[in-house]
């Protein structure tokens, strides 16, 4: 009988002690679900602290850390997690261990690793009730490293078979960002296409612009030169034109000069013939009234003759010779 209920004694003392840890565990939760972060810190140190508790020191460890990713004091949560996952890994509280060691990993920015942790959650826990929060962090991990496509695919997942999630809304966001991002992206490629294309017929312009002064430069020196040519060329020209004409200009004066010579000599000689003219004139005058005289002193005889004749005939003598 005394051995009944020392054995009931025993049970009933551990029960209690169950029950006394169980609450301190619970405290600590509730805080944490209220939000009271330093309250459930404190409560889950006092946990570790006490010997007595020392079964509830894998889920002390677990919420530590939970408590920390979320207070992003990302050291702490990194401690407390990684002795949580290598220390208990029989803990009711391991899966989610995973999952918030691929969120730390997240905000850590450690994106390769957090992609790699919650990849493994997913693949080993399907069935746990914070699937679709792991999908979720997966598609926020390929949306900070610009992996469109596989974001989308990660969001779609929990969109389409978890409507009732946590994280259905702010997926949904997620991906209208997403289709913005690509809409963007399309933008700027064309964009950049267009000053790419800008550039390279901004910089083909300027290069037949230069080619183009190049080449007006070289024909301004050709011209210089040519035109340098033309007018050592016009001069010697000029001056073969102005010998020539010098030339001609003393043939002229030459002939001008003798010319002059002969008007000279001619005038000369004209005065000299109007002298003889005016001499001949003078001596035809005195032979032309000396003619005259006779001329009159002829008709004079043949009138005295012709008056002697009539007479002669009319007496009836015969002349002779008539």
């Amino acid at each position: 009988m005394q051995r009944k209920l020392w054995i009931l004694y025993l049970l009933t003392a551990s029960l209690s002690f169950a029950q006394v840890n169980d609450g301190a565990l619970n405290t600590a939760i509730n805080q944490y679900n209220q939000g009271k972060y330093s309250e459930a810190t404190e409560s889950l140190r006092n946990i570790l602290l006490d010997s007595d508790k020392a079964n509830l020191q894998g889920d002390a460890y677990f919420w530590l850390g939970k408590v920390y990713v979320t207070t992003l004091e990302l050291v702490q949560a990194e401690k407390n997690l990684e002795y949580f996952l290598q220390n208990f890994p029989n803990n009711t509280n391991y899966p989610e261990g995973i999952y918030q060691k691929g969120r730390l990993l997240f905000f850590q920015k450690e994106y390769a690793k957090a992609i790699n942790v919650l990849t493994d959650f997913i693949n080993k826990y399907p069935d746990s009730s914070l699937i679709s929060n792991g999908h979720f962090w997966l598609g926020e991990c390929f949306y900070e490293t610009g992996h469109w496509e596989e974001a989308m695919t990660a969001y779609q997942v929990v969109i389409q078979q978890y409507p009732k999630s946590f994280k259905f809304e702010a997926a949904k966001y997620r991906v209208t960002l997403i289709s913005l991002k690509r809409r963007e992206e399309e933008l700027l490629k064309l964009i950049k296409w267009s000053h790419e294309e800008n550039l390279e017929s901004l910089e083909e312009f300027q290069k037949r612009e230069v080619e183009y002064r190049n080449a007006i430069k070289d024909y301004q020196n050709k011209l210089a030169i040519l035109q340098s040519k033309n007018l050592e060329n016009q001069l010697v020209d000029i001056s073969d034109n102005l010998k020539s004409q010098e030339d001609q200009n003393r043939a002229l004066q030459a002939r001008i000069d003798n010319l002059e010579a002969e008007n000279k000599a001619l005038r000369t000689q004209l005065n000299s013939k109007d002298a003889n003219i005016q001499d001949m004139t003078i001596q035809n005058n005195d032979d032309i009234q000396k003619l005259k005289a006779l001329i009159d002193l002829k008709e004079r005889v043949l009138k005295l003759k012709e008056f002697y004749y009539v007479e002669l005939l009319q007496e009836g003598v015969q002349v002779d010779g008539q």
